[in-house]
């Protein structure tokens, strides 16, 4: 993740928009692929719905911190999603 996308990312939080939050906590390695799809029906659920949200923000806490590396190279590379590490929003 560039400095760039830290920056949008937080920008983005820090709006007025409302945003639903969805927390994913303790996962375990192969869970993942199952939250990103339902992350999509649900965003895809909230594009169609007029339910006052206007984004969902997904927030994914996997059970072995050690896993984050590769867990955000999963997301960001290859499934293509807009995520940032906590780790490096120090000092944001």
């Amino acid at each position: 993740t560039t400095e760039s996308e830290i920056d949008s990312i937080m920008k983005n939080l820090l709006s007025e928009e409302k945003i639903f939050v969805w927390i994913v906590a303790s996962t375990h390695q192969g869970e993942e692929e199952v939250i990103v799809q339902v992350h999509q029906l649900l965003k895809n659920e909230f594009e169609k719905a007029s339910l006052g949200y206007q984004r969902l923000l997904t927030i994914l806490a996997p059970r072995h911190p050690e896993r984050s590396e590769t867990l955000h190279a999963y997301l960001h590379d290859k499934m293509r999603l807009s995520c940032v590490l906590r780790s490096s929003l120090r000092g944001k």
